[in-house]
């Protein structure tokens, strides 16, 4: 019985190894575009050059992460665009407008632009939104929202590319 047992316990210890090796290799996810996904991107990367605003639409699970982050690794995008990302479950809703400044804000910085229009912005953004109302409607409009907006453009502007953004998950 000694050897009986003995054997058992091995044959079920390497058919242990061999489920669990056969279900790493197939867990591994190929970083390779399929054919129609090459299509995909070389469309995107035509409609990203020629149109300002972009939307990637499909249900769950079809893919739209995973030919964004090709799409952002493409030698011709990173040449023309500089590329910011915010991934919209990560932050709270309301104050969306301000990650997407102190993402632009860090972007200037890492080209050595220090943007003061981006503070006001936030700060127009913070405040209350009767306060700003009203006072953009009664002040001159040289430290309003559009203004801010106006001098945020010539900054980015500076960097020499174009900016891409993409906002992850943005339809939960």
């Amino acid at each position: 019985w000694e050897m009986f047992f003995f054997f058992f316990t091995v044959t079920l210890v390497i058919l242990f190894w061999r489920r669990l090796f056969q279900q790493k290799e197939s867990e591994q996810v190929s970083d390779e575009l399929f054919q129609t996904q090459k299509h995909d991107i070389e469309r995107l990367r035509k409609y990203v050059i020629q149109f300002p605003l972009l939307g990637i639409n499909a249900k769950w699970g079809n893919g739209k992460s995973f030919i964004w982050n090709h799409l952002c690794n493409d030698s011709e995008i990173r040449e023309n665009f500089d590329i910011v990302q915010i991934d919209l479950l990560t932050v709270d809703l309301d104050s969306v407008e301000i990650v997407l400044i102190n993402e632009l804000e860090r972007l200037l910085e890492n080209h050595q632009i220090y943007p003061h229009s981006s503070r006001r912005l936030k700060a127009l953004f913070r405040q209350n939104q009767w306060i700003y109302w009203f006072s953009s409607t009664v002040g001159d409009g040289s430290e309003g929202l559009a203004a801010s907006f106006r001098a945020l453009q010539e900054d980015l502007r500076k960097i020499g590319k174009k900016v891409l953004i993409g906002f992850e998950d943005i339809d939960r």
